[in-house]
């Protein structure tokens, strides 16, 4: 269905500590273009050697409902992301569980492809979708026939929105598997990583654990991040992946170290388990 994209798009950054109040599980689906917009944006970020950003369904209720709203109230849509009933980034990311890092809407774009190049064309979206500290992600779009904004053709709205999932924050990880959402037919993999301290061996806390993609070639090795956790007080973290990949895994004593203490190879093709003394 074609429909007019002359319309004008807003962007947010905003950097939110939202505590939780009750994580919701709700059953989410992603339509062929958002599945198309996670994938165009994916690869963007790999070709940028940052985190591909795996989809949560806090995130993606969020993302629906939002959307909802602005396809029922498009003259309500805001520069400061206020739905309707005057609820913001921060508000949606402490009422579905998830911290809130930035968030992108439009309207008047059917497609994923549509919606990636005009954020790509505007430096605020670009910096909030390509942020190198995004984790996790939701995406909704929502069709309203006949819909307007500001009396031109809408129809088509749309809401992205990205978390860093607690990893620069001193409590650690707060991404699960549970509320991970397959974008495709492969399900993610989890590695469940333990860290003790070498001198006391206690559990070691604010440890920085990296997970790196690599791609070998007889002329070229390319390395692309794929996640990142920082050890909670019990010295655990927790990452993921979609499909099967070659990875090197890196341990830093502390989340502010730049030369990782340990490097491990693995082929990541199941769910798995490490331990590490630094």
């Amino acid at each position: 269905m074609k429909t007019t994209k002359t319309l004008i798009i807003l962007a947010l950054l905003l950097a939110s500590a939202s505590l939780f109040t009750k994580p919701a599980r709700a059953d989410v689906s992603l339509d062929s273009e958002e599945k198309n917009y996670i994938q165009i944006l994916n690869d963007y970020r790999k070709g940028m050697q940052r985190m591909e950003l795996k989809i949560d369904d806090r995130m993606m209720k969020a993302a629906e409902d939002y959307a909802n709203d602005m396809a029922d109230h498009p003259d309500s849509i805001n520069d400061h992301h206020l739905d309707s009933s005057g609820k913001g980034p921060a508000d949606r990311g402490k009422k579905y569980g998830y911290y809130f890092l930035t968030e992108n809407i439009g309207w008047g774009y059917e497609t994923g492809q549509q919606i990636f190049d005009a954020w790509k064309d505007s430096p605020a979206h670009y910096v909030n979708m390509t942020i190198k500290e995004a984790r996790a992600m939701g995406v909704a779009r929502i069709y309203k026939k006949g819909a307007t904004k500001d009396g031109k053709l809408a129809e088509w709205f749309w809401v992205a929105i990205f978390s860093d999932e607690g990893v620069e924050r001193l409590d650690g990880n707060k991404l699960s598997s549970a509320n991970l959402v397959d974008p495709a037919d492969y399900k993610y993999k989890k590695l469940s990583v333990s860290v003790k301290s070498k001198k006391n061996k206690k559990s070691k806390k604010w440890a920085k654990i990296e997970v790196y993609e690599v791609q070998q070639s007889k002329k070229h090795k390319v390395i692309t991040m794929l996640d990142r956790d920082i050890t909670d007080k019990k010295g655990k973290a927790t990452l993921f992946t979609m499909g099967t990949k070659y990875v090197e895994v890196r341990a830093y004593k502390f989340k502010t170290d730049k030369k990782a203490k340990t490097v491990r190879k693995l082929k990541w093709n199941k769910n798995t388990s490490m331990k590490f003394t630094l």
